[in-house]
């Protein structure tokens, strides 16, 4: 300030101060957030234009429905406290951009949830927590500091977080996939795949998304930093879309196939509808698994051009088919198209029908709800619609595969050798039940044929048994096998029958060897115990129900029941 004097009067002046904006409201702009806020109505937009420092707690009140738009700017400082209705939105980041992006906005404040809050793009480094009668949505965006539900309810549909966030993704058909370090959450596409013909060949295809999303999607691919563009509802939809897209990058899709007879090396080949194409490089035997190469996706701003080629909004699908090179191979030629997968390990072992990134699976096709699947040397798939039917479907010596994450518990009624894979779903149905009679001689840990991209499935084989008889509370699948764990135990040993054993299952005694045998009413043939012992005979004698067989020479006496 100075004062000037111009001959007859004085002056105070005044340096004029520059004012300084950081939201706005339509055309009207506020130095403060805070003001803002205080002046926005039902459905109002308040959009950032510069950078906002809170120097204490900006409180959106009970009865308040408004969205702040960050736009690439920043809120820090303070805390901001949400009573009423609030969401969280950005124009950038996630958009064309991998889950390890952070150029959008941020806000930097800690946050506290006493009413409803949503998160569509954006990044978040401060504090959340949700409070009583709080319901806190994320549909996309960075995660970088906490979040913690001390009450109400959240539902994580979309986003990454920096925290293992697993326990809060409660979301049906949402899943957590741990890529680039951090902890992806995002709905799990599912559709059926189904017979098609591309360029008169056939093939498979399989439509994971509904109508309304692949036009989402489409549309965003046009239009990829337009928000104006979409409602608040498909807004945040496609953010949820999209968070599954983010975790494509450096990728690839792999296809399986399966041949109807031995294929030589460059007689046939397989393309998408996209026009990529493959010829299959090597030898391949009849039933053999191929696995090649399909699509390539560099980086996550390609995967969109990649997704535009193979899920068009008019095909709304992935489409695969093998062309036939070679008059040697005139017919079906390709028995079976297995799966997708993410991928570049041309030839490697098959998991089912899935996509996998990174070492993760991420979705679903052919299997839709089934729980499980057989899969023969030869030929198609089965699915069954519980673990149960396929258990009771399976051979000896076959193996049940999970199609879905299952937790109904792993029957085991009927007796054989099984191998259960869960190919890298989830089984929480615990240790398996087994069939009247039945007990399990070994179980033995063997790789999945998941455990090529994923390295912590575990598949198990089992070795299931009637039990014939027990020694010690252990159950044995002959009498034979019971009958020579007791002689080794000696000191008069019972063998305890639960079943009748077999014609053919015996023992031969040595000379003084004596076994004890309880009946327990099972029938029993007495013959069963012999003794090759030169000059010897079998005695019996029978005492409180148990049975005493010895190798004796013929001169003994015993008394013979």
């Amino acid at each position: 300030m100075e004062v000037n004097y111009d001959g007859k009067k004085y002056y105070i002046v005044r340096e004029k101060k520059e004012s300084v904006y950081v939201a706005q409201i339509g055309s009207t702009q506020y130095e403060t957030l805070d003001a803002a806020v205080s002046a926005a109505v039902a459905g109002d937009t308040i959009s950032l234009i510069d950078r906002v420092e809170l120097t204490d707690t900006l409180t959106i009140s009970q009865g308040k429905n408004i969205t702040i738009a960050l736009d690439k700017h920043t809120i820090t400082g303070g805390k901001i406290a949400n009573r009423g209705t609030l969401v969280f939105t950005d124009e950038t980041t996630g958009m064309g951009k991998a889950n390890t992006d952070a150029s959008g906005g941020t806000v930097e404040s800690a946050i506290d949830n006493f009413g409803t809050l949503d998160f569509v793009f954006g990044t978040y480094s401060g504090a959340i927590a949700n409070k009583t009668d709080g319901v806190l949505t994320t549909h996309n965006g960075k995660f970088t500091g906490t979040l913690v539900r001390e009450a109400g309810a959240v539902n994580l549909k979309g986003g990454h977080f920096a925290a293992d966030i697993t326990e809060l993704a409660t979301v049906e058909g949402c899943k957590v996939f741990h890529v680039n370090g951090l902890y992806s959450v995002c709905e799990v596409p599912d559709g059926t795949m189904t017979a098609t013909t591309i360029s008169g060949n056939a093939g498979y295809s399989v439509t994971p998304y509904s109508t309304a999303d692949f036009s989402l999607l489409n549309t965003w691919y046009g239009n990829t930093n337009l928000r104006t563009s979409y409602s608040s509802a498909n807004w945040s939809r496609l953010a949820e879309l999209l968070s599954f897209y983010q975790l494509f990058n450096n990728s690839g899709l792999d296809a399986t196939l399966v041949f109807d007879r031995d294929v030589a090396a460059n007689t046939v080949q397989f393309y998408t509808i996209s026009g990529f194409n493959r010829a299959i490089d090597k030898a391949v035997s009849a039933g053999a698994l191929y696995r090649g190469l399909t699509a390539v996706m560099s980086a996550y701003s390609s995967a969109s051009k990649t997704y535009a080629a193979l899920w068009q909004d008019n095909i709304k699908s992935v489409s695969l088919a093998v062309k036939d090179n070679s008059g040697a191979n005139a017919g079906t030629v390709c028995a079976e198209m297995i799966e997708l997968w993410e991928s570049t390990k041309v030839g490697s072992a098959r998991v089912t029908n899935t996509v996998y990134i990174a070492g993760q699976k991420l979705f679903t096709f052919g299997a839709g709800s089934n729980k499980a699947m057989i899969r023969p040397a030869t030929g198609a798939a089965t699915f069954y619609a519980t673990l149960g039917a396929a258990m009771d479907a399976a051979v000896d010596g076959g193996t049940v595969m999970l199609a879905n994450d299952c937790s109904t518990v792993l029957p085991l009624t009927k007796a054989g050798t099984y191998t259960f894979d869960t190919m890298g779903f989830a089984y929480t149905g615990g240790e398996p039940t087994l069939g009247e009679g039945l007990f399990i001689k070994s179980s033995t840990t063997v790789d999945s044929a998941a455990k090529v991209l994923v390295p912590d499935a575990v598949a198990t084989t089992y070795v299931v048994q009637l039990c014939i008889a027990q020694v010690g509370g252990m159950s044995y699948g002959s009498f034979a096998e019971a009958a020579a764990v007791a002689l080794e135990a000696g000191n008069g040993t019972v063998v305890t029958l639960v079943a009748e054993p077999e014609a053919g299952d015996t023992v031969s005694l040595a000379k003084g060897q004596s076994l004890s045998v309880r009946k327990n009413g099972v029938a029993f043939d007495d013959a069963a115990v012999t003794t090759d012992a030169a000059g010897c005979v079998i005695y019996r004698l029978t005492q409180d129900g148990v049975t005493t067989y010895t190798s004796a020479p013929k001169t003994t006496i015993y008394t013979i029941d």
